[in-house]
C-alpha cells in the first residue's frame, strides 16, 4: 500500500518530530521555550501556583488524573480538564522509554509542585508498580477512559501509518506503509485485542480490591452523548465547585473537532485531535475478513464493557 499522503498526516508526521525533538529538552529549557512562545497562558499558569502557595483551594484533588487508552478520545477530556480554573496541565517527568512503554518513573511528579494543582493525561498500565507511585503521591482518584476497541483498532491503524510511533526494536513493530490494509489493520487488531482486553479488566481489578481508591470509568461513546453530564461528574468527583457561569467558559473553550497543533492564543487546553473520531467507524474501514476476525477476538470484552 502507498504511502498515507494527506495533508493532514503530513502534517501530522511534521509535527511528531519536533514533538520528539521538544522532549529531550532538559524541564527547565521546556518551560523557559513555552513561557516565551504562550506568555498568556504561562501568566494564567504562574498565578494559579502563585494562589496555591498562599492557600487558595481550587478543588478537593490537587491532581486530576487521567488514564486512558491510546487513541480512546483522551485528548478531549485533557482539553477539558486543561481549562479547569486553577489546575495546570503538567507533564511526567523521568525515563522516557518508561513512559512510552506507558508507565510511571519513580519520579514521575518530581515537578508537580506540593501546594499547587495539577491536571495530567496519561496512558499508563494498572501495574501495581504504578498504582503505588499514585498513592505514594497521594493521588486515590483516576478518570479511566476507553471506547469501543473496534474503533481503536481502525484509530491506531491510521496514527500507525501516519507516524509510526514504535521502534523497530519492539516485538510488534510493524510498517504499515509496506503491507495492505488489511495486514495492517489486522495486525492493529491482534495488538488491540490482547492489550486492550488486559488494560481494561486491569483498571477494573485495581479499582475493586485496592482500598480508598476511586476510578470514574467513562466511554468515548457516553462521553460523544452527553459531555457536559460526564465532564461534571469529573469535576464532582474531584470536589470541583464551579459556577453555571465558569463551567460554560470552560466548555466553550473546548470541542472534539478542534484544529491545529499549537495551543490557540497559549490556551495549551485546545490540543487537535486530528480525526474525528465518530463512533462506529469501524464499520466502513474494516474489510470483511478483519471484521469477522474482530467478533471472535473482541467478543469476550465487547460484552464485558457493554453489560
Amino acid at each position: 500500500m502507498g504511502g498515507y499522503t494527506s495533508t493532514v498526516t503530513k502534517k501530522y508526521y511534521f509535527m511528531n518530530k519536533i514533538r520528539k525533538l521538544a522532549k529531550k529538552l532538559p524541564y527547565p529549557i521546556k518551560i523557559i521555550i513555552k513561557a516565551f512562545l504562550f506568555p498568556k497562558y504561562y501568566l494564567r499558569y504562574f498565578l494559579n501556583d502563585f494562589l496555591a502557595f498562599f492557600g487558595h483551594e481550587f478543588g478537593k484533588s490537587n491532581i486530576i488524573f487521567v488514564a486512558g487508552y491510546p487513541k480512546s478520545g483522551t485528548t478531549w477530556v485533557e482539553n477539558f480538564i486543561g481549562n479547569i480554573p486553577g489546575y495546570n496541565p503538567r507533564i511526567l517527568y523521568g525515563d522516557l522509554e518508561s513512559i512510552r512503554q506507558h508507565n510511571l518513573p519513580c519520579n514521575a511528579f518530581k515537578y508537580f509542585p506540593k501546594h499547587g494543582y495539577s491536571s495530567v493525561k496519561t496512558h499508563i498500565n494498572p501495574a501495581d508498580a504504578n498504582i503505588e507511585i499514585l498513592r505514594d503521591k497521594g493521588i486515590d482518584k483516576v478518570v479511566v477512559m476507553y471506547r469501543d476497541p473496534r474503533d481503536i483498532v481502525v484509530s491506531n491503524y491510521y496514527h500507525v501509518l501516519a507516524s509510526n510511533p514504535w521502534k523497530t526494536t519492539d516485538p510488534f513493530y510493524l510498517d504499515y506503509e509496506k503491507v495492505s490494509k488489511e495486514e495492517g489493520m489486522m495486525h492493529s487488531l491482534d495488538m488491540v485485542a490482547e492489550d486492550f482486553t488486559k488494560w481494561i479488566l486491569g483498571w477494573k481489578k485495581v479499582c475493586l480490591e485496592t482500598g480508598n481508591f476511586k476510578c470514574y470509568f467513562l466511554k468515548y461513546e457516553d462521553l460523544l452523548q452527553d459531555s457536559e453530564l460526564h465532564f461534571k461528574k469529573i469535576l464532582d468527583l474531584h470536589g470541583i465547585n464551579l459556577s453555571a457561569q465558569n463551567f460554560q467558559k470552560v466548555i466553550s473553550k473546548i470541542t472534539p473537532k478542534n484544529k491545529g497543533f499549537f495551543p490557540d492564543k497559549g490556551n495549551v487546553g485546545n490540543k487537535s485531535t486530528l480525526r474525528k473520531g465518530a463512533p462506529g467507524a469501524w464499520k466502513n474501514d474494516m474489510g470483511d475478513k478483519v471484521k469477522l476476525a474482530s467478533e471472535e477476538k473482541l467478543n469476550f470484552i465487547l460484552k464485558h464493557i457493554e453489560s
